[in-house]
């Protein structure tokens, strides 16, 4: 794939196969948005629906602004509204 001037956009399934085929880990499966530094992984919700956030590694987690923890562990799942933003901090084991 390859995305220049005469091709600046790319649809969301072409990412994916990029990413598939070049080994390159994709937190999550459907359209949402998300945001990914060292600690912390947010995700803006596309539609309403459960979603499931693979972490690289197994993880300490802990939701920002709710007393929602999840520790060692290498999943988040969440139901989201569409719209809505969650934030987590995520540390090594």
């Amino acid at each position: 794939m390859v995305v220049d001037d005469s091709k600046p956009d790319c649809l969301v399934s072409e990412l994916r196969e990029f990413y598939a085929e070049n080994n390159v880990h994709s937190y999550i499966d459907t359209n949402d948005v998300i945001y990914v530094c060292e600690n912390y992984i947010a995700v803006h919700a596309a539609g309403d629906g459960i979603k499931t956030i693979k972490l690289n590694g197994i993880k300490k987690v802990r939701e920002l602004f709710s007393d929602e923890s999840y520790l060692n562990t290498d999943v988040i799942r969440v139901d989201m509204e569409k719209y809505e933003t969650r934030i987590f901090r995520i540390d090594n084991m």
